[in-house]
């Protein structure tokens, strides 16, 4: 997963976690969360949990081989 971030979005930042669920991703875009709605991408918007609007937690579990295929054309 991180490989494919890392390819199509190199302005996201994240660290590739050691285990775990999710990633903590930070880029420049204010708007990123309505940007990701409009492509069916569903991420949790940073100000929950009290960042600011340029960050999200993205959540990677249980994407089988068809989803991954599926979030590199609606990130392409």
């Amino acid at each position: 997963m991180t490989a494919i971030l890392r390819q199509l979005r190199p302005d996201w930042h994240f660290v590739t976690p050691l285990g775990g669920f999710y990633l903590w991703v930070t880029q420049a875009d204010r708007n990123v969360f309505e940007h990701l709605l409009e492509q069916h991408l569903l991420v949790t918007p940073g100000p929950i949990y009290g960042a600011d609007r340029s960050a999200f937690r993205f959540n990677f579990a249980g994407l089988d081989y068809r989803q991954q295929r599926l979030l590199i054309q609606r990130l392409s």
